[in-house]
């Protein structure tokens, strides 16, 4: 991958070689009066030094050069270990002898099968080839392949997991945790069962009496990132909240744009439900809103749980109350299908009263 600046005038063109021997990275440069020049020039040296790595280098040679620049990433000894031990017992002893250029997507996923019939769980199995794309797609962007012949190869899927409610038992220390804002955060949740991204786009302009219009939503995307609400990007979705609520979230307003103002800051106009800066102006990204759950948690002795258990802890909870699961599903953004398949689990049999039914139907005297 080649990269650009201008320097006394000139447009300098930078294309990695690759890493040398040593595990040190290789570069080449030129400059040029014009940028498109040294576009030009950058382009065909890639494409140059692309085909030469390909006639020589093998997946053995990409392996060590992974593994150096794994080392140096900074990451825990435990979890380079395992890095390295897919490297060592899958990855080199079946592709290491092949060259680059001889690489192909249906090799690959031949070598995906020989796993499988060596008994390698889907699991392991799933993080060998992640590490393999990762390997093979560092290769492609510093140009030591002209394409990425693993970007087809598909790891085997994760076992959708069973919907996990919270302890109910944990809501009183959670809605009464030091933290006002998770304390809030928990309490809409519990409310709604609203996934954590709407969760992060609400307004305190989006509540109106008892009804919280889910008009935003935040995605991490090397930061935070403000979509429409709904999946589709059309209309807004509504809910309505207990008063209890309505109440905390017109409470916890007051309280920040006091504080906002004893800092000489006035409360943005649009100001974010959820978030981290003085005048609520910015949404909290969900990396950090993350870490956040999990220091609530810690502080208040409580074991590691997913923020999205409070989502399936309302579901359940209505479901198991009698109510109807179009009501459920509007409430949630589900549709009737996906919440019944989701939450099946949780309904109470009642195979023995439909046919009960049914039989009193066909009696002489029901007609």
């Amino acid at each position: 991958m080649a990269s650009y600046r201008l320097v006394n005038g000139q447009w300098e063109a930078r294309v990695s070689l690759g890493f040398s021997p040593d595990g040190k990275r290789r570069t080449i440069s030129k400059r040029f009066p014009l940028k498109r020049e040294a576009r030009e020039w950058a382009n065909k040296t890639e494409v140059k030094t692309s085909k030469n790595l390909s006639l020589t280098k093998t997946v053995a040679d990409l392996s060590n050069e992974r593994m150096a620049y794994r080392a140096d990433e900074g990451m825990s000894s435990e979890h380079l270990a395992n890095v390295e031990r897919f490297h060592t017992n899958w990855i080199v002893p079946y592709l290491g002898h092949l060259k680059l250029s001889k690489v192909t997507t249906t090799t690959l996923r031949k070598w995906s099968q020989s796993m499988k019939q060596e008994g390698l769980s889907d699991n392991q199995r799933r993080k060998v080839i992640n590490e393999l794309k990762a390997t093979f797609k560092q290769a492609e962007a510093e140009g030591q392949l002209a394409t990425d012949p693993a970007r087809h190869l598909k790891p085997p899927r994760e076992p959708k997991r069973p919907a996990e409610a919270l302890n109910p038992a944990y809501l009183p220390a959670l809605l009464g945790s030091e933290d006002a804002l998770m304390a809030l955060a928990v309490r809409i949740s519990v409310d709604t069962g609203m996934r954590r991204s709407n969760l992060l786009g609400l307004r305190f302009c989006d509540l109106e009496g008892q009804t919280l219009r889910l008009a935003l939503k935040v995605v991490e995307d090397n930061g935070a990132k403000v979509l429409p609400g709904s999946k589709t990007g059309q209309g807004v979705h509504s809910v309505i909240v207990s008063e209890d609520t309505s109440a905390a979230i017109e409470a916890f307003r007051k309280q920040r744009e006091q504080l906002a103002n004893g800092e000489g800051v006035e409360l943005h106009r649009e100001a974010f439900i959820i978030s981290n800066s003085l005048d609520h102006g910015e949404p909290m990204r969900p990396s950090v809103f993350f870490n956040r759950w999990r220091r609530t948690l810690k502080a208040l002795d409580l074991p590691p749980l997913q923020f999205k258990s409070i989502r399936h802890l309302t579901a359940s909870r209505l479901l198991q109350a009698g109510i109807d699961p179009a009501t459920i599903a509007e409430r949630l953004g589900h549709s009737v299908d996906v919440l019944l398949s989701t939450y099946a689990h949780v309904l109470p049999g009642r195979e023995s009263e439909a046919a009960s039914i049914m039989s009193d139907l066909m009696k002489p005297d029901a007609v």
